[in-house]
C-alpha cells in the first residue's frame, strides 16, 4: 500500500510506499526525493522550505500543499523584485492551525516582513490575509510549524510591475486554490472581456456551479483547457454546474450590459498522486498509472511524469500496458517483448512517452502484452499524456540494473 505519511520523523515526508520487509519514500510532481531518501525537495526552493526568488513572479507554499504540512518547521523566503518594480504578494488558500487568543505565535503561523520600518505581519488559523503590495523593496516570508496540529498549509502567488504602470486595469486573475469563488458585476470592472484561469495540479478535478444574469448580447463562456469549451451562458440563468473531469478552468465574460453579473463557485476532489521520484535499487518498486488502479479507468485531460534514477541503469517491466488511443499513419510506436520496434500508426489521443537520459525512446499506446525495457543511463523519464477515453492504464515494475 502507499499513502501520505502521518508521523514524518523515521519515515518520509511526503508519501511512503510499503514493500515486503522495507518501504521506500516517492515525491509529489514538481519534487526531488533527497539523498537520504526520506524527505522531498524542491529544486526551485533549496531545501523545499526556503530560497532566494529574484524573478517576475512565482510560488510560494507549504510542503506537499494541499496535503497537510509536517511539523518542527522553519521556513524562510526571500522576494527581491527587479529594479523599479511593485511586488504584489496574494494569498489563494490558508489553512494553518489556529492560535490562542489572538496569539499566533507559539503555534502554527506566517510572518511576513515588508521592510521600510513597518512591523511584521503575523497569520494563522484559516481566514486568506489580503493581497500585499510593496514598491521598490522586499518581502520576507517566515513559516514556523510545532509539532502538534497540522493545516493543508497555504498556497501563494506574488507577481511584479512597473511602478508606472501598477495603476494600469488587469483584465485577467488567475487562482491557485482547491476551492473558491468568483462574483463577478460588470460595474465594478473597466474591461469589456475579462478572463478567469483556475489551474491546480495534474491529480485534481474541479467541478463548479454557476448562477447568473446577463443582458442581450452578453455571454460567459466556460472551458476545461485553453481551448475546449464546455458551455456558454447567456441571460438568466439558474443554479447549474458541471463536472469538468479537468485540473483547470478557464472563464472568458464578454459583458455588453453595465448591471451583467453572475456568481461561480468551485470546488476540487484529488485523484491520488499523479507522477513522482523514484530511486531504483535490487528490490524492486512499483509504478502505476494512477492510484484506483484496477478499480477505474485513467482519468482524461491529465499529464503526469515519473523520474527513476539509479548508479547503473533501470530495468523496466511492464505487467500491465493499456493506453488506449487512436493511431494515425504511418507508423507508432509498440512496447514488444524485450525490444521497441515501430509499428502501424502514430499515437494521438493518449501516450505514454519515454525518455532515456535526456534521449526520446518513443510514444506509445494501445494494449501491449508484458514487456520489459532496460536502460544503462542513471535516469529514465515516463511521461503520460491523456485526452479522452485513456483506458486501464499500467503497472510497470522497476528495478536497478543488474
Amino acid at each position: 500500500s502507499s499513502g501520505i505519511n502521518a508521523e514524518y520523523g523515521g519515515g518520509c515526508s511526503h508519501y511512503c510506499h510499503n514493500t515486503i520487509g522495507s518501504f521506500y519514500c516517492s515525491c509529489p510532481p514538481g519534487m526531488t526525493l533527497s539523498r537520504r531518501g526520506d524527505y522531498c525537495i524542491d529544486p526551485e526552493i533549496p531545501g523545499s522550505c526556503t530560497g532566494i526568488l529574484t524573478g517576475e513572479s512565482g510560488v510560494i507554499s507549504t510542503m506537499g500543499y494541499p496535503d497537510s504540512y509536517i511539523g518542527g518547521l522553519s521556513c524562510y523566503w526571500m522576494i527581491y523584485p527587479p529594479p523599479s518594480k511593485e511586488i504584489r504578494l496574494t494569498f489563494h488558500d490558508f489553512d494553518l492551525e489556529n492560535g490562542h487568543e489572538g496569539e499566533c505565535r507559539g503555534y502554527d503561523y506566517l510572518e511576513v516582513a515588508t521592510g521600510g520600518g513597518a512591523l511584521p505581519r503575523v497569520y494563522c488559523g484559516k481566514t486568506v490575509p489580503d493581497p500585499i503590495s510593496v514598491n521598490g523593496t522586499r518581502i520576507a516570508l517566515r513559516f514556523s510549524s510545532d509539532t502538534n496540529l497540522s493545516g493543508r498549509g497555504f498556497f501563494a502567488t506574488y507577481s511584479t510591475v512597473t511602478e508606472q504602470s501598477s495603476q494600469e486595469p488587469t483584465c485577467e486573475e488567475k487562482f491557485y486554490s482547491v476551492r473558491g469563488k468568483i462574483e463577478y458585476s460588470r460595474d465594478k470592472v473597466v474591461c469589456d472581456t475579462y478572463t478567469y484561469i483556475i489551474a491546480l495540479p495534474s491529480s485534481f478535478q474541479l467541478s463548479y456551479k454557476y448562477s447568473g444574469k446577463l443582458g442581450e448580447g452578453s455571454g460567459v463562456s466556460v472551458y476545461r483547457s485553453t481551448t475546449e469549451r464546455l458551455t456558454t451562458y447567456r441571460r438568466t440563468t439558474e443554479l447549474t454546474g458541471s463536472k469538468t473531469l479537468s485540473n483547470m478552468l478557464k472563464i472568458i465574460v464578454n459583458s455588453t450590459q453595465q448591471d451583467d453579473s453572475f456568481h461561480l463557485s468551485w470546488k476540487s476532489k484529488d485523484k491520488g498522486l499523479c507522477g513522482g521520484t523514484y530511486r531504483a535499487t535490487k528490490t524492486p518498486g512499483n509504478i502505476y498509472s494512477h492510484h484506483t488502479f484496477n478499480e477505474t479507468d485513467l482519468a482524461p485531460h491529465q499529464t503526469c511524469t515519473w523520474s527513476i534514477t539509479a548508479k547503473k541503469g533501470v530495468t523496466l517491466n511492464f505487467l500491465t500496458f493499456d493506453i488506449a488511443g487512436d493511431v494515425t499513419l504511418p507508423s507508432h510506436d509498440v512496447i514488444t517483448s524485450h525490444r521497441l520496434r515501430r509499428r502501424g500508426g502514430k499515437c494521438r489521443t493518449n501516450l505514454l512517452e519515454i525518455t532515456d537520459g535526456g534521449r526520446k525512446i518513443g510514444r506509445f499506446c494501445n494494449e501491449r502484452k508484458q514487456s520489459v525495457y532496460s536502460s544503462k543511463s542513471k535516469n529514465v523519464k515516463l511521461k503520460l499524456v491523456t485526452r479522452r477515453d485513456p483506458g486501464k492504464g499500467f503497472q510497470v515494475k522497476f528495478s536497478r540494473l543488474t
